[in-house]
C-alpha cells in the first residue's frame, strides 16, 4: 500500500516532510488538507490524527503524527492501536559567535521558543568562519549557521523559499552573494521536489 501524507501545501511542517521523504527517494500521494474550511478538525482527518494538527503520515494500517505539548492542557488523548506519535526533537546545532549580536538574537529566540541547542562558539578574530572545516558546512562562512540533523539549514531552506514566493526575490537579486546563498541552499535535489509539488 502507498504512503499517505495529509497536509497542507501552506504548511512549513508538511514542506519539511515532503522534503523528508523526497531527500529518502520514498514515494507518496499527498492529500492536501484545507485548513481555511477546517478539514483538519473533521471526523475523517481526527481519525488520523487525534490532535487535529498537520501533516499526518500513514502507511498501511501505520500512522504517524506530530503531536505538540501544550503547557497549559492536562487533558492527553489515549493513541490508538498503531499510531506513534513523533516529539519534535531536532538535534541543533548554532554555529555563532558570541559578540555578534545576529547571534544574539538567534538564541532569544531559540530560548524563547524552548528549543534545545548545541552552540559552537566561531572565534571572529581567528577568522574560524573562513576555515575548511567550517566552510565544507557552510560554503558562504555567515555566522550565525544551523544544523539540524540530516538536514542542514533546512529552516532557513523554508525562509528563503517563502520570502521568494512573496515578492522578495528582487531583494535576493539585488545582492549577488545573498542569491548565491539562496540559490545554493534551494539547489538540493530533495528541496526541488519538495517545494514543486
Amino acid at each position: 500500500m502507498a504512503i499517505k501524507l495529509y497536509g497542507a501545501v501552506v504548511s512549513t511542517n508538511t514542506l519539511r516532510v515532503m522534503a523528508c521523504l523526497a531527500e529518502k527517494d520514498l514515494h507518496y500521494e499527498f492529500i492536501n488538507i484545507d485548513l481555511s474550511n477546517k478539514e483538519h478538525k473533521s471526523p475523517g482527518f481526527l481519525s488520523r490524527n487525534p490532535f487535529g494538527q498537520v501533516p499526518a503520515f500513514e502507511d498501511g494500517d501505520l500512522k504517524l503524527f506530530v503531536a505538540f505539548d501544550d503547557e497549559n492542557t492536562d487533558v492527553k488523548k489515549p493513541l490508538k492501536k498503531n499510531e506513534i506519535t513523533l516529539p519534535i526533537i531536532m538535534a541543533i546545532k548554532l554555529y555563532g559567535a558570541v559578540v555578534s549580536t545576529n547571534t544574539l538574537r538567534v538564541m532569544a529566540c531559540l530560548a524563547e521558543k524552548d528549543l534545545h541547542y548545541e552552540f559552537i562558539n566561531i572565534d571572529l578574530s581567528n577568522k574560524e568562519h573562513k576555515s575548511p572545516g567550517f566552510l565544507s558546512r557552510n560554503p558562504f562562512g555567515q555566522v550565525p549557521a544551523f544544523e539540524d540533523g540530516d538536514l542542514k539549514l533546512f529552516g532557513t531552506k523554508i525562509i528563503i523559499h517563502i520570502n521568494l514566493l512573496v515578492n522578495a526575490k528582487r531583494l535576493f537579486d539585488a545582492r549577488p552573494h545573498v542569491s548565491a546563498w539562496a540559490a545554493e541552499i534551494l539547489s538540493r535535489p530533495a528541496w526541488v521536489k519538495a517545494s514543486s509539488a
